[in-house]
């Protein structure tokens, strides 16, 4: 569902892409939070290779943060955003980080790789926050502090935001 919302002639920019595909992944988890809970709730198995690609199984919650990742990408090889300096940051971080890089093909370099993980630790917890009803306190409906997230991450890109076409 998400490469499919990336391909439609609407989403024609890496932005509208970012957009489309995040909107798709939450339209999916919410009409599917059983396989939701299935892919992104279980305890994730590590194989300890650090030479494993960190995606490689299709059908694996893997599959939709490998399509964010692309997305991502794809905004760093069109025109960069702001990166932290990896001198700045503790050396067993930037180790994970040079490793994360490394098992996906140097994608992405490890200060842009860390700016991915960002995004994708605030779209997964707002996603599994919703899914799962812990926000059911305050919020009967979630699309408002979605939109808010996915402008956070379009700021963290440096990307136009533009809310979800009517």
């Amino acid at each position: 569902h998400m490469r499919e919302a990336a391909s439609r002639p609407s989403a024609d920019t890496p932005a509208r892409r970012l957009g489309a595909t995040c909107r798709a992944l939450r339209r999916w988890a919410l009409d599917h939070s059983a396989e939701f809970g299935w892919l992104f709730a279980s305890p994730v198995e590590t194989k300890g290779d650090a030479a494993a690609p960190l995606y490689d199984d299709a059908a694996s919650c893997g599959a939709f943060g490998e399509v964010f990742l692309e997305q991502v990408a794809e905004i760093w090889e069109t025109q960069r955003f702001p990166i932290p300096n990896l001198d700045d940051m503790p050396p067993v971080q930037v180790e994970q980080l040079i490793a994360f890089s490394e098992k996906n093909g140097n994608i992405l370099p490890p200060d842009a790789a860390h700016v991915f993980l960002k995004c994708w630790i605030r779209l997964y917890g707002h996603l599994c926050m919703e899914v799962f009803g812990q926000m059911a306190f305050a919020y009967t409906d979630m699309e408002p502090a979605f939109e808010e997230c996915l402008s956070e991450l379009c700021t963290l890109l440096d990307v136009p935001y533009e809310p979800a076409p009517a």
